[in-house]
């Protein structure tokens, strides 16, 4: 969580989120730009102030799942037998 809504990208917690992101390739502190909206308080100061930290390393993000089903899908508006398609 970063403390000082008072300082700048250049100097203080910012510089360092800065520069934490340009040292370490595979590791990002990353401001949450939408989290804001999605709360019941969205003028509490604290929500401006808090950020995510992505391992992009991490076992579970190098693993591939992806569900093998195969869906149809159609739109019962369109009138032409080309409206559906197969993916696999």
């Amino acid at each position: 969580m970063i403390f000082s809504c008072l300082t700048n990208e250049k100097c203080g917690e910012l510089l360092a989120v800065s520069e934490f992101n340009e040292e370490q390739s595979m590791r990002e502190l990353s401001y949450h730009r939408f989290f804001e909206n999605q709360r019941i308080f969205k003028n509490a100061i604290w929500v401006k102030q808090l950020y995510y930290f992505h391992v992009l390393d991490h076992p579970y993000r190098s693993e591939l799942k992806r569900d093998r089903n195969a869906y149809v899908l159609d739109n019962p508006y369109l009138k032409f037998e080309g409206n559906k398609k197969q993916f696999d």
